[in-house]
This record gives C-alpha cells, sequence and structure tokens, in this order.
C-alpha cells in the first residue's frame, strides 16, 4: 500500500516529515514544561 501511495505522491518528502516531527516535538516541550536550551550557533550572521 505504501508503494502505490509513494507511486501517488501521496506521501510527504522525507524532509517535510523532520519538519513536522521537530514542530510537534517543539510543541510537545513546550506543553510538557520540558524547554531544550538551543545550541549556540557557532557562526555570527
Amino acid at each position: 500500500m505504501d508503494q502505490m501511495l509513494g507511486q501517488d505522491g501521496l506521501l510527504p518528502e522525507l524532509s517535510e516529515l523532520k519538519e513536522v516531527y521537530n514542530s510537534l516535538d517543539a510543541l510537545h516541550q513546550l506543553l510538557s514544561g520540558k524547554i531544550k536550551k538551543k545550541p549556540k550557533p557557532e557562526f555570527d550572521d
């Protein structure tokens, strides 16, 4: 079934899935009170 969905273009790209997962993870952390600190950027923009 997943092959048929992939052939029809109904499955999202892997990068889109990662973005959704990261958004849901951040929302879960916010709601549960477990906020991760973002790593300090290595380079100044």
